[in-house]
């Protein structure tokens, strides 16, 4: 029986004679190859407009958006996975056309004039680890739907991001 004493050897990890010394290769991933399908949180919210009954499913570095059908089914309609960051925390606030209750359910109030047509029910709050507030809503627009997000920078200096929005609290006022 033949044994070959290089691979063997190098499988319990002695150096060979003249055997050149090559290091191996590292890389580091700055960026998500694959999204986690765990969900942190699913919120009712119409935040495409007063006639949807929308659900938004949030996960660690996406949102996706399903629609809640007659007959009970969920839908999938969109899916908003270009934050650049991880989703720390997300609440949902009425814009005046609407309003959401102390455990996340729908209630509907009278639609005030002013705003009508120019904004959902519901605004997504978003809180991420960049750092960063994320609002966020959806837009109908034929067979697309399309979503329309502000994003403003709340950590400022002095304050560590680590902390920052790990908690968010909307007033239902």
């Amino acid at each position: 029986m033949a044994h070959n004493n290089d691979s063997t050897a190098a499988s319990f990890g002695r150096e060979l004679p003249g055997a050149e010394h090559e290091h191996p290769t590292y890389g580091i991933l700055t960026r998500t190859l694959i999204h986690s399908p765990v969900v942190k949180q699913i919120i009712p919210a119409r935040i495409r407009g007063k006639d949807f009954n929308d659900v938004v499913f949030v996960a660690e570095t996406y949102v996706e958006l399903y629609l809640l059908n007659d007959d009970g089914k969920l839908r999938r309609i969109a899916t908003k996975s270009d934050f650049q960051a991880d989703i720390r925390h997300v609440k949902v606030f009425a814009t005046g056309t609407g309003s959401v209750g102390n455990a996340g359910v729908l209630s509907e109030d009278v639609m005030a004039e002013d705003t009508k047509g120019l904004l959902p029910p519901h605004i997504l709050a978003l809180t991420l680890d960049s750092g960063h507030m994320v609002f966020l809503y959806a837009v109908t627009k034929g067979e697309e739907v399309e979503f329309v997000m502000s994003t403003r920078r709340i950590d400022t200096k002095g304050v560590h991001p680590k902390n920052l929005g790990k908690s968010l609290a909307v007033d239902p006022k």
